[in-house]
């Protein structure tokens, strides 16, 4: 399953944003006012006080449904998340290794070039899945940029 992030941004949601998505999800399928009703009958129905009928019923069990499909996609995301963070490490270390070394060496260059080293090697091969991909997509970007230019006025 993915997740309703895009993993070729370079935003990182936080939890706060998977959160607000989930929320909307839920609500554009299950509006706010009709879960406000259900739920009042669901605590007076626990006070012995309302019996749901059937079509309420049906309600709790399609709002049950709703909310757990939205939580699914929460996790996913979250998952999405992680990985999207480990591919702009890579992406940010890869950055900083082509840069020259510094000349004369200075001690603050090589910490860093062993940071970046080391972030390079805990790259997982799903890791590297996305940066491929990651990669692929800015290729093809390139090459259709140039060619609409061709077409542009001059």
């Amino acid at each position: 399953m993915t997740s309703f992030v895009n993993l070729m941004a370079d935003d990182v949601w936080s939890e706060a944003d998977i959160k607000r998505r989930t929320e909307s999800i839920i609500d554009s399928q299950f509006p706010r006012i009709e879960y406000d009703i259900l739920d009042r009958k669901l605590k007076a129905q626990a006070m012995g006080l309302y019996t749901l009928t059937t079509e309420e019923q049906a309600q709790v069990a399609a709002y049950g449904a709703i909310a757990f499909q939205a939580g699914a996609l929460a996790d996913a995301a979250r998952a999405d998340m992680a990985l999207l963070q480990h591919a702009l490490d890579a992406e940010s270390a890869q950055r900083r290794l082509e840069l020259p070394p510094a000349d004369p060496p200075t001690d603050q260059d090589g910490y860093e070039r062993q940071a970046a080293e080391a972030v390079l090697e805990a790259v997982t091969d799903q890791v590297q899945e996305l940066l491929d991909a990651r990669a692929a997509a800015r290729q093809e970007l390139q090459v259709e940029a140039p060619a609409e230019a061709e077409g542009a006025p001059e």
